[in-house]
């Protein structure tokens, strides 16, 4: 074969120096580990702990490799955790972006006027706010719970409670269906006897995106006599990557009826 001469011997040269340029990079892209290529099953992992500096090699002083098929001794294995936690890689004191104290701290808001006697708040028949709390939650889905004592309403009278979310008007139309009630978060009660107290119990779930809700718990009586006391609305939010936080409010104690 004759030998390459002018034109196609730097033709030649170029090729052979790209391809050593070349294949090195692609070997020791992300990771620097010579024994860690793109298509290793674990590249991806390797090349995190090789970047955020929790390996640094298995081959001392040059460190070129990694040695994935090798057992790790507890030696090592502390190496691992002592650089993991000073390098702060995982920020282990907050959860989704929360330390302690914001997580431990209980975000309700009581904007009720409880100025009548007891706490009793009275039931018009176009419904009323009784109590509400806010919560500040991550997108997901809040669990939703109210609960009110019912009494001191005429002989049957129809008593409804239900929950809405970031509304609180409390509308209430015919048939005493809710104008903006949480699906399934509906309860009636009907009092047959003139001062009979009863519980009302609703709950529900709903979705949700990111940032403060306000769930209320409302109340109302289709003829306008009854009102409402000891009542309890709690806000639990179940977001993304199962983060939880609960907030709750309670009502100042009411006076019941006559037969309460």
């Amino acid at each position: 074969m004759a030998k390459p001469t002018g034109r196609r011997w730097t033709l030649l040269l170029t090729v052979v120096v790209t391809l050593l340029i070349s294949v090195p990079a692609a070997v020791w892209a992300g990771h620097q580990f010579t024994d860690v290529p793109d298509s290793h099953i674990f590249h991806t992992g390797i090349s995190w702990m090789k970047d955020h500096n929790i390996t640094v090699g298995c081959n001392p002083p040059a460190n070129t490799q990694y040695c994935p098929d090798d057992n790790v001794t507890r030696g090592e294995m502390a190496t691992f955790m002592k650089r993991l936690a000073e390098n702060n890689v995982v920020d282990a004191a907050t959860v989704d972006g929360k330390d302690s104290t914001e997580l431990l701290t209980v975000a309700s808001a009581q904007t009720l006027d409880w100025s009548d006697v007891g706490g009793n708040v009275p039931l018009p028949a176009a419904g009323t706010p009784i109590v509400e709390t806010t919560i500040s939650a991550p997108a997901g889905h809040l669990i939703v719970t109210g609960t009110a004592t019912f009494g001191n309403a005429a002989a049957n009278s129809l008593l409804t409670a239900w929950l809405e979310l970031d509304d609180g008007a409390c509308g209430i139309g015919a048939f005493a269906v809710p104008a903006n009630s949480v699906p399934g978060a509906v309860s009636h009660m009907s009092n047959d006897g003139v001062g009979d107290d009863g519980a009302a119990a609703v709950s529900g779930l709903v979705a949700v995106s990111a940032g403060d809700h306000t769930v209320t718990l409302c109340g109302a009586s289709d003829d306008g006599s009854g009102d409402a006391f000891n009542a309890t609305v709690i806000a639990q939010s179940v977001g993304e990557g199962s983060v939880t936080s609960v907030t709750g409010v309670a009502s100042p104690g009411g006076d019941g009826g006559p037969q309460g």
